[in-house]
């Protein structure tokens, strides 16, 4: 049985160490762009989070995202490109 679905581009940030939220910023059928996209937007997301001005770097970068952390509060990040099936897609 082939099972459908696509690759999520997924942000986790967390406040603290437990209180995490996922965010999918892209989405790919093919799991090899999924992991190019993780790549290309991890490295984006890290200069800004080394940046001098992380807070407003940050704000910039997430705002097209709908983030509802306090960005000056995120204390980690993670990507990830997990498989979603398409029955749990919204």
């Amino acid at each position: 049985m082939i099972v459908s679905g696509v690759y999520a581009l997924v942000l986790s940030l967390c406040i603290g160490t437990k209180d995490c939220n996922d965010y999918v910023l892209d989405s790919s059928p093919v799991e090899k762009d999924c992991h190019q996209m993780l790549e290309s937007y991890g490295d984006s997301f890290a200069v800004a989070w080394g940046s001098d001005f992380a807070n407003s770097d940050l704000t910039k970068w997430l705002k097209p995202y709908n983030v509802l952390e306090p960005i000056e509060r995120v204390t980690d990040y993670d990507f990830t490109c997990p498989f979603i099936p398409d029955e749990q897609l919204p």
